[in-house]
């Protein structure tokens, strides 16, 4: 027993160093359930966060390039965040973990949305994005200035 906990800290230590942490999906379900995390990323297409996504969870697929969404969480790098997508660990876990090489400290890689629904009854949301930044975000009152200059931008290139 004492070496089982031993080996389970030794692998948290590991994922805490060297990127986000992994969190089984179903223990992800009652923390959410729980209101554990500050915010939630989803890492989908449009079209898959429209139809289900997390209530309150940020699409990424929505900022057009890395530089934009980890800029739209500038100042939430102190925040707990969980990062889903739909089949776990594809796309959930590259961007977990370039969070946390951008210095967000309790980034949390929860998998996907497919088991917790499939499995644990979880309930969604569907609908378009309300583009709203987390309150911690240094863009959250201009959030609309934010969202559009990165639009015309994308426009230029």
């Amino acid at each position: 027993m004492q070496s089982r906990r031993s080996l389970l800290l030794s692998v948290f230590l590991v994922a805490s160093v060297l990127g986000s942490i992994r969190v089984v999906e179903e223990e992800a379900v009652g923390q959410l359930a729980e209101g554990e995390y500050d915010i939630v990323v989803d890492t989908r297409a449009p079209s898959e966060y429209e139809n289900a996504h997390i209530p309150g969870a940020i699409p990424l697929s929505n900022l057009a390039t890395e530089d934009d969404w980890r800029g739209a969480l500038k100042g939430c790098e102190d925040k707990k965040v969980a990062v889903d997508c739909w089949t776990g660990r594809d796309r959930s876990t590259p961007a977990a973990n370039k969070l946390s090489e951008d210095g967000f400290t309790a980034v949390h890689d929860i998998g996907g949305m497919q088991w917790m629904m499939q499995h644990a009854n979880f309930t969604t949301v569907s609908g378009a994005w309300n583009q709203q930044l987390p309150e911690c975000s240094v863009y959250h009152d201009n959030e609309h200035s934010y969202l559009r200059s990165i639009s015309e931008e994308n426009k230029r290139k």
